[in-house]
């Protein structure tokens, strides 16, 4: 499965940037538009990896 947006989190900053994906594993990282996009999230923010594991309460 190959996404894309124009705002993918990638070495400190975001760029327009596709992200191919096997078994839930990023395995590849191509220039935006280059190959066809299964899902395509335009403005939207990809961020791989983060996790914000922080809560409220106790």
């Amino acid at each position: 499965m190959i996404i894309q947006s124009k705002r993918v989190w990638i070495a400190n900053g975001f760029i327009p940037a596709q992200l191919e994906i096997n078994d839930g594993k990023i395995t590849r990282i191509y220039d935006y538009d280059s190959q066809k996009a299964d899902e395509d999230y335009g403005e939207l923010r990809i961020v791989p990896g983060f996790i914000d594991v922080h809560s409220h309460g106790a």
